[in-house]
């Protein structure tokens, strides 16, 4: 998950995504990134460029990007998607082992209500509100801020 990775919130750097890009070429392997907190970005725009395995340079030609609805929008809409090469895609969808999933039609409507104009909005309500909560100087990561806790290790932790 090179984007918020859950529960850190931790962010790959553009060096080891460039070195995941270029170990991907050399070694002709598909990767499969998770993307489905990259819409929590609360950082400034100008923060954000280059997020994402499919934007990041060097552009990574065998990706499957995988995006929910669950946890940009609404935590029981259970809808999915798959991002990546239309080639690619199309063997995923001749794949006799890959049988189709789909979601109901009504919740197919309500994602598709959801993730049009009103994002934005949703978006705006959410850093306005992670403003007044975000304890100044303090790192969060993932969903939940983290506490500094003494020790280097969980095991280092328990035997304290």
């Amino acid at each position: 998950m090179p984007d918020f990775q859950n529960p850190t919130g931790a962010l790959m750097t553009p060096r080891t995504r460039r070195a995941v890009a270029e170990s991907a070429a050399r070694h002709r392997v598909t990767v499969v990134a998770g993307e489905t907190m990259r819409d929590l970005d609360l950082r400034d725009p100008d923060l954000r460029q280059g997020a994402g395995c499919g934007a990041a340079p060097p552009r990574i030609r065998r990706a499957l990007l995988i995006g929910s609805a669950a946890r940009t929008v609404w935590g029981g809409l259970r809808i999915g998607w798959i991002r990546g090469p239309a080639g690619l895609i199309g063997e995923l969808c001749r794949d006799p082992l890959c049988p189709p999933l789909a979601a109901s039609p009504m919740q197919q409507l309500v994602a598709a209500e959801l993730l049009g104009d009103p994002m934005p909005v949703l978006l705006r309500a959410g850093r306005s509100c992670g403003g007044s909560v975000r304890p100044p100087g303090r790192a969060w990561g993932g969903g939940v801020p983290w506490p500094g806790l003494r020790g280097r290790s969980a095991v280092a932790l328990h035997r304290s």
